[in-house]
């Protein structure tokens, strides 16, 4: 069974909605490689300008699919699942997930349009921007349910987009973040009404891919990079990439656009 559709559309804009919703959309071990691979693929698909996230029914999705690991603990000596196959999923898998994400030159955008848990909230944040319905949910349950650490990236997002106190004890108890709280959070944007979150996520996603493409991986990095660096060297940051954005036909196309009040035509 595939645990996740894609669809390019005409516009270019790719659709990939994880599928499995009567189990709250997991991904196991092939469908985690599958999706690292596919979003590989669409950064290097010119004919793709934004890509949305999405899932299926009642969940956006559960994470890592722990049935599918179950057979495998108490194998090769350990208590738990073995140490080797556990490096591997990372390494192959988990991880190349969310550096394909970073490294996508085209805009993300994730359609939460029901419940996040596990490592699906870690999917879930490592949108360009994020979009929820009201009946929305983060559910954190590595600590209390499984005694493992959050992955997928959730405690790198949710720490830098919540703050040390509330992801602390988000994740201690794993109590579950809804859509409002996540709202005041700044784990999202903007809430949705369900039956129109996938078009307003496509609907912003053309808007983005309408823009100056070329700009949103130098963005990605500087954001995602401010909290780390000085007041100083953010300032040097944004004088050497506006240096170098500053001398391209985008910028001349953005000023006479400006001037002569009228969208910019960016190529």
């Amino acid at each position: 069974m595939a645990e996740f559709t894609s669809e390019t559309r005409s516009d270019g804009i790719a659709i990939i909605t994880f599928d499995v919703p009567e189990r709250l959309n997991p991904l196991g071990p092939a469908g985690l490689r599958s999706l690292a691979d596919h979003l590989v693929a669409l950064s290097g698909d010119d004919s793709v300008v934004a890509v949305v996230l999405t899932g299926q029914g009642k969940a956006f999705s559960s994470g890592a699919s722990l049935d599918q690991l179950l057979g495998l603990i108490g194998t090769e000596g350990s208590a738990g699942l073995p140490p080797r196959l556990i490096r591997d999923l990372f390494d192959t898998a988990v991880n190349p997930i969310q550096r394909a994400i970073a490294d996508m030159p085209k805009p993300v955008i994730t359609a939460i349009n029901g419940i996040a848990a596990g490592g699906g909230v870690g999917l879930a944040l490592a949108g360009d921007v994020v979009l929820a319905t009201e009946n929305a949910s983060f559910r954190l349950t590595f600590v209390p349910n499984l005694a493992i650490m959050p992955d997928l990236g959730a405690s790198w997002f949710l720490t830098r987009l919540a703050g040390r106190g509330r992801a602390m004890a988000a994740v201690m108890t794993g109590d579950a973040i809804s859509a409002r709280e996540a709202l005041a959070w700044g784990l999202v944007w903007r809430i949705e009404p369900e039956e129109t979150l996938l078009s307003a996520a496509i609907d912003l996603a053309g808007r983005l891919a309408r823009g100056p493409r070329h700009m949103y991986p130098v963005l990605r990095r500087a954001i995602d990079g401010a909290s780390r660096a000085s007041l100083s060297e953010q300032l040097d940051l944004e004088r050497e990439v506006n240096v170098e954005l500053c001398g391209t036909p985008q910028f001349a196309e953005g000023v006479r656009a400006f001037l002569e009040k009228r969208p910019p035509q960016f190529q």
